[in-house]
């Protein structure tokens, strides 16, 4: 069974920014298009661009979702996939973070794609319950491979 969690307010409010910013520095580097000046405003303005539509696209897909394999977070700048046999630890805080290993190495993940600052709710953030499910989750997945 799959269970994902998603911020939309917060995505929605990230995506309207990295819109602004695309959008001011498309702008810039097409603003003095005809002129001598273009090769300038391209040059400088079109790389900066580049990653604010990226990012923009990517808004809409963030979020964490877990399924039988393990945990797949879709962060702004790149998505971690990690399985359950790899996670060590999950810990409720602002944002929810993942302690795993992977050959050897220790690595932190935190969710923070999450959005959990409780700023419009009062009750449990929603990063609050993602990291209560996903617990649980673990716990019943190490329940079902005890023996192997």
């Amino acid at each position: 069974m799959n269970t994902v969690w998603r911020s939309p307010f917060w995505n929605t409010v990230t995506a309207v920014v990295f819109l602004v910013m695309a959008f001011t520095t498309t702008a810039s580097a097409l603003s003095g298009w005809g002129t001598p000046y273009n090769a300038i405003d391209l040059a400088i303005f079109a790389p900066m661009a580049a990653p604010f539509w990226f990012a923009f696209l990517r808004c809409f897909a963030l979020g964490v979702r877990a399924d039988a394999d393990g945990v797949r977070a879709r962060l702004l700048w790149r998505t971690v996939t990690i399985r359950w046999a790899e996670i060590d630890a999950i810990e409720a805080a602002v944002a929810p973070t993942i302690t795993w290993t992977r050959s050897g190495r220790t690595r932190t993940t935190d969710l923070r794609v999450l959005g959990s600052y409780g700023v419009l709710d009062r009750k449990r953030s929603l990063g609050e319950r993602a990291a209560e499910d996903l617990t649980a989750r673990l716990s019943q997945w190490r329940a079902r491979n005890a023996g192997t």
